[in-house]
C-alpha cells in the first residue's frame, strides 16, 4: 500500500511543475512522452517573447507565453530551463522529462 501511494505521489507531481515566482515570472512547464510545454506567465498574463533555453534548446515564447521543449535523448531525465523575460529577469525551473516506451 505504501509502495502504491509513493508511486501515485510521484505520478502526480511528474505531471505539472510550477516554479515560485520571481520578479512576478511563474514558469508552468507540461510534461508529456519525451516533451515538455514550457508557460511563462507575468501577474496572471502570458509573457510573450521570453527566451527558453537549457544546454541543447533554445526558443522563446509565443503570444500565449508558452514554448515547446522535444527531448533529443531516448531516455527519460531532468531538465533545466533557464527563462529570461524582457526585462532581463531570469529564473530556473528543473524538471523530470519522462520518456514512455
Amino acid at each position: 500500500m505504501k509502495t502504491t501511494l509513493t508511486a501515485l505521489s510521484l505520478i502526480l507531481a511528474s505531471m505539472t511543475a510550477t516554479a515560485m515566482p520571481s520578479h512576478n515570472l511563474d514558469i508552468s512547464v507540461f510534461v508529456n512522452n519525451g516533451a515538455a510545454t514550457v508557460k511563462v506567465f507575468r501577474d496572471g498574463m502570458p509573457v510573450e517573447g521570453a527566451s527558453v533555453t537549457t544546454n541543447k534548446f533554445s526558443a522563446v515564447t509565443n503570444d500565449e507565453g508558452s514554448t515547446f521543449y522535444n527531448l533529443v535523448s531516448q531516455r527519460s531525465q531532468y531538465v533545466e530551463f533557464t527563462v529570461t523575460d524582457d526585462e532581463g529577469n531570469s529564473q530556473n525551473v528543473k524538471r523530470f522529462i519522462t520518456r514512455e516506451r
